[in-house]
């Protein structure tokens, strides 16, 4: 059974910086603000993300989660593995968009033919850097 099938409805997971000080003056740092947004990878599933960004008083250095930040990429809502799902299925096995759709449907991902474009244009992008 894929994991992404676990949550019949998409579970809170929370995500703070795994510093409790700041890196530069080694002041403690404080709640700078949070962000939530709903997340999909094909590993957990969907689920919303809470962010907790974390800021030094003195040199207002922010800190988001080193941990969310590996899943997806900044401001994102699907995780690195599905832009590569989809990069590959468009770019290496020449696969349209409603095909990568449906692909991905089955793993419990749901994204529109458009996101797919962006996502596998993406792929190219950092496959390149």
């Amino acid at each position: 059974m894929a994991t992404s099938w676990l949550f019949c409805e998409a579970p809170q997971l929370e995500f703070s910086s795994a510093h409790s000080h700041c890196l530069v003056c080694r002041q403690v740092l404080k709640v700078h603000k949070s962000h939530n947004r709903a997340v999909s990878t094909l590993h957990i599933g969907r689920f919303h993300a809470k962010e907790t960004i974390l800021a030094c008083p003195k040199c207002i250095r922010t800190y988001r989660s080193e941990e969310l930040g590996q899943l997806v990429p900044p401001g994102a809502n699907f995780g690195y593995d599905v832009l590569v799902y989809a990069g590959t299925a468009l770019w290496l096995r020449s696969r349209n968009e409603a095909e990568v759709v449906a692909e991905l449907a089955q793993k419990n991902i749901r994204i529109s033919p458009r996101e797919v474009s962006l996502l596998a244009n993406k792929f190219i992008v950092y496959l390149e850097a």
